[in-house]
């Protein structure tokens, strides 16, 4: 389970005739691991993470940071439960190099997991428009407004964020954690390992969109992502040269486009959207 129950005290100090207060209760906390991605029997990476859905964990994260491709670049995935260890083993003809790896990655601004590879010099070429997706300005407010039942581990704990792969049309694929990169890497594992077009397909997050979450979804050739909260000037940076269409302040009847919005339909009683079945 992503969080347990814990007795707790709850302290209330004192205002006007009413004194402080006390009081014991239940009460629901996220639960913590240490999960450590093993590749062809050597240690690449340790994050903290949520304890579940672990191999799309290890799955989003190598497929974000390069590491792989294609889920087809995988020969063997394996999540041994006892260790919080996902083992992964590539296939044959697979050129990873992890002492090169290392040498390009950077600390994160995020939270939960702290690594993150470069960004690539030349982002320009990631998002691909055979199919160009175009979405309803008014889809995201019915999109977040439908997410609220399933942030019931947010509510509970305050802490769980919530990451969303809406293939267009398609179910969408919802991940939580209690670190957004995670959250953003689990969605895009899951998506992966399910053969989701990415390239017909928006991303919602939690939290702001920060550089290394819009340079993930970049990678995954994800042409759309979008927040309730703001962006940080490197992330929009990022999605203007990748050709992504980034949406912040999702709050409402209004949102914030910051990147091409020609996937927006600014008119949605005048054009026909298929968003309106996601």
């Amino acid at each position: 389970m992503i969080a347990l129950e814990q007795k707790i005290w709850k302290w209330k100090a004192a205002s006007g005739d009413m004194p402080a207060s006390t009081e014991e209760v239940q009460d629901w906390i996220a639960r913590e691991t240490t999960l450590t991605v093993v590749v062809n029997g050597s240690e690449l990476v340790s994050f903290s993470s949520s304890p579940d859905h672990c191999q799309d964990l290890a799955l989003g994260f190598l497929f974000t940071e390069g590491v792989i491709t294609s889920r087809g670049d995988i020969a063997r995935l394996h999540h041994d439960v006892s260790a919080d260890r996902v083992e992964v083993d590539l296939a044959e003809g697979i050129d990873f190099k992890p002492a090169e790896w290392n040498r390009t990655r950077t600390l994160t601004s995020g939270c939960g997991q702290g690594v993150q590879l470069n960004v690539p010099p030349n982002p320009r070429r990631m998002i691909k428009d055979e199919e160009p997706l175009i979405v309803d300005a008014t889809y995201f407010r019915r999109l977040f407004s439908n997410l609220r039942a399933f942030s019931v581990w947010y509510e509970r704990t305050g802490c769980i964020h919530q990451s969303t792969l809406v293939p267009i049309p398609g179910a969408p694929i919802i991940r939580e954690d209690i670190g957004r990169h995670n959250a953003v890497d689990k969605a895009i594992g899951a998506g992966l390992a399910a053969g989701v077009n990415f390239g017909h397909s928006l991303l919602s997050t939690t939290g702001r969109l920060s550089s290394d979450m819009t340079s993930k979804a970049a990678r995954a050739g994800i042409p759309m992502i979008v927040s309730r909260s703001a962006p940080t000037s490197l992330a929009v940076a990022i999605a203007e040269d990748a050709g992504m269409t980034l949406i912040g302040f999702v709050r409402g009847p209004r949102i914030n486009i910051y990147t091409h919005p020609h996937r927006i339909n600014l008119n949605p009683t005048d054009a026909n959207v298929s968003s309106d079945d996601a």
